[in-house]
């Protein structure tokens, strides 16, 4: 992105498209003293669909920064969000089989978004992400319903995801860099290495380009033994191009290619070890985003993004004839316009207006021929939303917000549907002081059932065969949430600073769409269905510090699901987790160093026949040496050993147990002229 005067700044234009971001985690912070404000600056743009502190933003919020993500050297998406509260990832350790869940939704009931552009694939036990961690920027979760400004499948939340940006790896007054890393993980044996460079042509087009190749062997657990079928081999492409024809507009041109060849069951998220097949999954991103910031009229701000997404999985039985392709295409459109008006002295009108348009369109085959399991299907989704911030001298904050959606399901052998549906949300913002915050939020949210929710068809397994339900209602939910943030600087020493911030919710749902599962009369059925009424219920908290030499960082949460029919809980709720951060900065030495570690609670709270699932706790430690300056400035060592005292355990969610223990070095270095 371009820097002076001329710049437009489209991070603040387009909240649709989660454009670059100067984001830092306390936990991420660098060796350089001058960066400890970072716990009082961090920015979220996921929220409010347009930039804000995040110490005034009422709703529950996790930033994670690049320098958050360097340090972690993720392998996975498990990697990233382990220690978010009310964030679990299942299907794991299977890389592409993991799919996230906020509290206590996952599936397509949380909305993941790439650089504003939809992931909307789900199919059966396949996963949800399939983009490498190695070319993250940054990562955005907004926790609770938010259908309201981002419609259907909002009901548990929101995962937004940056890869990097020029602004990366070029300062204000660089035309060219590149950023080299080369990593290796003992516990897979993981080789990687990822090449980025940027240049900017002019004070008008830039440009960023960027591979990585990842490629490990099957991991291993605490015991000792093999995870079955966790190998990858991965290749990503990325490719930026930006173009601001004068001091108002910006265009960029984005595109992301995603491909891993490996062998996993068909079933990959479970412990099958049948009907193992050589997968190849593939994804294609194109967006093209717009930005419009008028340079006197600052009310006039018009962002847009428009895009393309095809993920295609073709799977090929091993000593078996049959061949599966289950593929599904997103063409999308998002528009949205900022407004900042001061209607009176004491009162500033904050408004956000859009609208968005996309298309799913999937369809699965087997040799061939149509499969039933994955049916041929298409939906289409009409979206406008609205938002209003009035502030009352900073001090009082009344938001409203409201969505309207229309969407339209087809399928070649049932009649078309259509829903539509209104998301209203109301936030009330309390600031009593420069240090407190107070908020309290009521919403509606919902979701449409799924296209293979609604004509899945054919063998589930051997005697038992999927029934579909074309009449399914749409899931609701009704979200109530109080919440408090309190910030504050010099609270132990000069430079020091402080953030807390605490959620307690309850969020009810009706008609909530579970699959049953019979076995009787035989042959068995799988079917959906709409569970009458269901609720969910927590608490979380978080909290960073940081000083000169000093940081700290914890987050825990409590989540407790019931069906409300049968008094039974509700499957896949996660237990209880605390995770605990501490580091100090060797200044001298320009080394940051530190322990992790993270609890979970036993998990006895399931539904009748359903296996528990015993507490663990995991730990780890860090360091990262990084010189800001010397002639030794751009290079960086990062070390960490993960699960340090080779805990063998599993997710409540997961069939498989997690990795052992597992040391992992990067090797990088930035330059630039």
């Amino acid at each position: 992105m371009l820097t002076g005067t001329a710049m437009i700044d489209l991070h603040r234009l387009s909240s649709l498209s989660l454009l670059p971001l100067a984001v830092t985690m306390p936990i991420a912070a660098s060796a350089e003293p001058a960066e400890v404000s970072g716990v009082m600056d961090t920015i979220t743009v996921i929220a409010e669909r347009r930039e804000g502190e995040l110490n005034r933003v009422p709703a529950s919020v996790t930033v994670i920064g690049e320098e958050t993500l360097r340090r972690q050297q993720a392998e996975s998406l498990a990697d990233v969000l382990a220690r978010v509260p009310s964030v679990e990832l299942n299907g794991g350790p299977r890389t592409t089989a993991m799919q996230p869940s906020i509290r206590g939704l996952g599936g397509e009931r949380i909305v993941i978004r790439t650089d504003g552009v939809r992931q909307n694939f789900s199919s059966g036990h396949r996963g949800r992400f399939f983009s490498d961690t190695g070319q993250l920027g940054g990562v955005e979760i907004l926790r609770g319903s938010a259908s309201a400004l981002y419609g259907s499948g909002a009901l548990g939340g929101v995962l937004a995801f940056r890869s990097l940006d020029v602004d990366n790896l070029l300062t204000a007054d660089q035309r060219s860099g590149a950023r080299l890393i080369a990593g290796y993980g003992s516990n897979n044996d993981a080789r990687y290495g990822t090449l980025v460079a940027a240049h900017r042509f002019s004070d008008r087009v830039d440009l960023l380009g960027g591979v990585t190749r990842r490629k490990t062997d099957d991991l291993e657990d605490g015991d000792g033994e093999i995870i079955p079928f966790s190998a990858d081999d991965v290749s990503s492409l990325t490719a930026k191009l930006g173009w601001q024809p004068g001091v108002d507009h910006r265009f960029q041109l984005n595109y992301q290619r995603y491909r891993n060849e490996h062998k996993i069951p068909s079933a990959a998220n479970t412990a099958s070890i049948s009907n193992i097949v050589d997968r190849d999954t593939r994804q294609d991103m194109l967006s093209l985003q717009y930005g419009y910031q008028h340079a006197e009229r600052e009310w006039l701000n018009v962002a847009a993004t428009a895009y393309y997404n095809e993920v295609d999985l073709t799977e090929r039985l091993i000593g078996g004839e049959r061949i599966d392709d289950t593929q599904l295409t997103t063409i999308g459109l998002e528009l949205s316009q900022l407004h900042n008006v001061t209607l009176s002295e004491a009162l500033v009108l904050n408004l956000t207006l859009g609208g968005e348009l996309y298309r799913d369109r999937q369809e699965g085959r087997r040799n061939g021929m149509l499969r039933e399991q994955f049916p041929k299907a298409s939906q289409r989704v009409t979206g406008f939303y609205s938002r209003a911030e009035f502030n009352w001298n900073g001090r009082v904050a009344l938001i409203p917000a409201l969505r309207y959606d229309g969407v339209r399901q087809t399928n070649p052998d049932l009649p078309n549907r259509s829903e539509s549906e209104f998301s209203p949300q109301l936030t009330l913002a309390l600031y009593p002081s420069e240090r407190w915050m107070l908020y309290g939020t009521w919403a509606e949210a919902f979701r449409a059932p799924s296209l293979t929710e609604l004509y899945v068809r054919g063998q589930h397994f051997p005697g038992n065969n999927f029934v579909p339900n074309p009449d399914l209602q749409p899931e609701t939910a009704e979200n109530k949430e109080v919440g408090m943030g309190y910030t504050r600087r010099a609270l132990i020493q000069d430079g020091d600073a402080l953030r807390v911030r605490f959620a307690g919710f309850r969020n009810d749902y009706d008609d909530f769409i579970q699959s049953r599962v019979s076995m009787f009369p035989p042959p068995g059925t799988t079917t959906r269905d709409n569970v009458e009424k269901a609720r969910i219920e927590g608490l979380e908290l978080e909290a960073q510090y940081e000083a000169e030499h000093w940081f700290a960082a914890l987050a825990a949460s409590r989540l407790r699901g019931d069906d409300r029919n049968d008094v039974e809980p509700l499957s896949g709720i996660p237990a209880d987790k605390f995770a605990l951060s501490l580091g100090y900065r060797f200044s001298a030495l320009k080394v940051d160093a530190g322990w992790q570690g993270f609890w979970v609670a036993s998990q006895r709270r399931l539904r009748e026949g359903a296996p528990g699932a015993s507490g663990y706790s995991v730990h780890s430690l860090f360091a990262a040496w990084a010189p800001k300056t010397g002639p030794l400035a751009g290079a960086r060592v990062d070390f960490r050993i993960e699960n340090l005292f080779d805990e063998t355990y599993r997710n409540v969610l997961d069939n498989l147990n997690s990795p052992g223990r597992t040391m992992r070095l990067s090797l990088s270095y930035d330059f630039g002229t």
